[in-house]
């Protein structure tokens, strides 16, 4: 039996206890929202449910944006916020989902929320880096800075996702950005214990050998993590640490 259309939307109090409304959330999460056809509207897409996040967010965060008519999604409505300050492209890059969105603008790619984390640092921490395309704009937002210092290549390592790491983003440039306690990629990388998923020509005894604030080099967190002589599967090569 096909949805009644939509009604028109009232003010929204607290978590969504207007069961019509709390309905069309859950389609949204649940990747039914197609459901409602011609009926769904702008309007809809502004409804604001918990943690201040839109149709569009819920939608986004569980990968279902291509269940929303293509005309809908535009420059201006990917930009809305929620209370963290994340857009919906964070969220769509989180899930892996850019894609559905169709090309997104370098203003899109580089919004920072409260804690200035950028899109591509979601998509790094969640392992959907390599569903962002790689272009030559992209590749320049590697190199920014949440408010601890950490990039994207920061945020793959201490999520163990670096193997998700398309090779062009893995560079010497962005091994010798820092993050607030003076660590590299490569610091967080051994505590981690993925070492393995760097490439070989980025091991170098200096890199491997460099510092943090604290005094630790990557290679004394790899022997204190238990990695032994390391086999890269990218590179096919053995990188030794001991």
């Amino acid at each position: 039996m096909p949805c009644k259309p939509l009604l028109r939307a009232p003010p929204i109090m607290g978590y969504m206890r207007i069961s019509a409304y709390g309905k069309i959330f859950e389609a949204a999460r649940n990747g039914t929202l197609d459901q409602y056809g011609g009926a769904l509207t702008i309007e809809h897409l502004k409804l604001k449910g918990p943690f201040g996040r839109t149709l569009l967010h819920e939608a986004a965060q569980c990968g279902h944006l291509n269940h929303i008519p293509r005309h809908l999604i535009t420059e201006e409505n990917l930009s809305w916020r929620d209370n963290r300050g994340q857009t919906v492209v964070h969220l769509a890059a989180a899930s892996g989902t850019l894609d559905h969105i169709g090309p997104i603008s370098y203003k899109a790619l580089t919004a920072t929320d409260s804690y200035l984390v950028t899109p591509i640092h979601e998509a790094a921490a969640n392992g959907t880096l390599n569903h962002v395309p790689i272009v030559a704009k992209t590749l320049e937002t590697m190199t920014q800075r949440d408010r601890d210092g950490l990039t994207p290549l920061h945020m793959a390592a201490l999520n163990g996702h670096l193997d998700k790491v398309p090779i062009a983003f893995l560079t010497q440039e962005n091994l010798d950005i820092l993050d607030k306690h003076g660590r590299s990629f490569l610091h967080l990388a051994a505590q981690r214990g993925c070492l393995q998923q760097v490439p070989k020509p980025l091991l170098t005894e200096a890199n491997l050998n460099l510092p943090d604030r604290s005094g630790v080099t990557p290679r004394a967190s790899a022997l204190k993590n238990g990695q032994q002589p390391l086999l890269s599967p990218r590179a096919g090569l053995v990188m030794e640490v001991g």
